[in-house]
């Protein structure tokens, strides 16, 4: 489960901005939206709220900034200019990507920085981490490497226990490996292409890796994206028909129906399907062996909802899905239904999800959805999850969430964009005025606590 994400100089954010999710001991409210691991909890949600251009979103694509730079090993293309363009010294400041996070119940402490200008690491950690009385941390290296000092780019094994003499000397030969690999990230490139052993030391990190990069879903607004098809599968469509139908779809039953490789390009952009054939070689890589590399993925294309799963040196086997409405002879495509409906098809494997520790991030999760309908999502989630280790992390508009029956007063954030410091990131439990019976939508809306847009009048935009 995700503890804390922290950013800086990172588009809007110029400083330091944190999302903790680690639980307030002061509210006690839905005790089901906190897991404990001993002492330390942790809140399943987070929603933050902000006007348009305030950094919300900036907020969500720092996480697909570090998630997609852990899968591939370096900075994805695009984000040379990235940087907070609020002063012009930060061109030449380190950009910060740093994740706080509980795996099989050890924490750890992840991150990286980067001159994104010219998408270098500059430096990259990875801590364990162990919770104090006083609600901070001790830390133990697992590794750190920096391009400044006496390291000089060489990754370097800290005092962590449990590492033997061969471990170590296995550590300082990848390192050596790694050491000309100034545009890559040291835990990516020990999960490449390696073997370990069980019970080996190294896979620590490879379930650090792995909680990272597998455990966290980075889900934009009707993203055409492979997606996990065990939501879908011929078991679950059921299911998935009888949740669809709770949110007054129409939707009775879902069919799949086999298509051939010429009708999904007709279906599915290219890109979408080099993607797929990416996470399969990505398999390969893990697994060793191409025969052993099976992909089973959901891509949302404009029209269609394509269920692809196969082998990585055999055909795979495509189909689309059809949509059965109550009272209507004709079947239904996927690009048929309204885009609230297409975008509920989004939020399915994040309410059936049955990976411990999974952890989603939603940018503008109530996008095409009605009011009632997005409460309903998020309240069907936690009723869902209520017993197990997933979270749900958003950026929305929607005020009717704000409301103590459906999220915790530590479980709501704003963001807020200042002329001076750029966008800054601060939780609804810093005003210690806000007590149970508080109409928070509406002091929201009032400007109570930042982050809605300020208007001009209509008698200055007039004149």
């Amino acid at each position: 489960m995700l503890l804390k994400m922290s950013v800086s100089n990172f588009k809007s954010f110029d400083g330091v901005a944190t999302l903790d999710l680690v639980s307030s001991t002061k509210v006690r409210k839905l005790a089901t939206h906190v897991v404990s691991f001993g002492d330390v909890k942790v809140l399943r949600n987070a929603a933050v709220y902000g006007a348009n251009a305030s950094g919300k979103s900036n907020l969500w694509s720092a996480f697909r900034i570090l998630h997609q730079s852990l899968s591939f090993g370096s900075l994805p293309l695009g984000t040379s200019e990235w940087f907070c363009k609020l002063r012009p010294e930060n061109a030449d400041r380190p950009s910060t990507f740093d994740l706080m996070f509980e795996i099989a119940g050890r924490f750890y402490d992840y991150g990286f920085s980067a001159m994104l200008k010219d998408r270098s690491v500059v430096s990259e950690w990875l801590y364990l981490l162990d919770p104090r009385a006083d609600r901070k941390w001790n830390s133990t290296a697992v590794y750190e490497y920096s391009m400044e000092g006496d390291t000089e780019g060489l990754p370097r094994l800290g005092e962590v226990p449990g590492a033997t003499e061969d471990d170590r000397a296995r550590f300082a030969l990848y390192a050596r490996d790694f050491v000309w690999g100034l545009d890559r990230l040291f835990l990516t490139e020990l999960n490449r292409n390696k073997r370990y052993e069980s019970g080996s030391f190294f896979l620590r990190f490879v379930d650090a890796y792995r909680g990272m990069v597998e455990g966290m879903r980075v889900m934009g607004a009707g993203e055409a994206r492979p997606q996990s098809n065990a939501y879908l599968s011929v078991g679950t469509l059921p299911r998935v028909s009888a949740l669809l139908s709770g949110f007054d779809t129409g939707i009775e039953q879902i069919e799949p129906r086999r298509i051939t490789q010429a009708e999904l390009r007709e279906l599915v952009p290219q890109d979408v399907i080099d993607d797929v054939r990416g996470i399969a070689r990505q398999a390969a890589s893990q697994t060793g062996t191409l025969s052993e590399a099976r992909y089973q993925m959901v891509v949302r294309a404009p029209g269609a909802l394509v269920v692809i799963e196969g082998y990585d040196q055999s055909e795979p086997v495509l189909t689309k899905l059809i949509l059965k409405h109550g009272g209507s002879f004709f079947d239904f495509e996927f690009g048929e239904e309204s885009e609230g409906t297409q975008r509920l098809f989004d939020f399915i494997e994040m309410l059936l999800c049955a990976e411990d520790g999974a952890v989603f991030v939603v940018d503008e999760i109530d996008r095409s959805l009605h009011p009632m309908l997005t409460r309903h999502l998020v309240e069907l989630f936690n009723q869902l999850h209520a017993h197990d280790h997933v979270q749900l992390i958003f950026t929305t508009h929607e005020d009717s969430l704000m409301d103590f029956g459906c999220l915790r007063k530590d479980e709501i954030w704003f963001v807020d964009r200042k002329e001076s410091r750029g966008s800054i990131l601060y939780p609804l439990d810093a005003f210690s005025e806000v007590r149970s019976d508080t109409s928070v939508d509406r002091n929201y809306w009032n400007g109570r606590y930042g982050g809605v847009p300020v208007l001009a009048s209509v008698e200055s935009m007039a004149s």
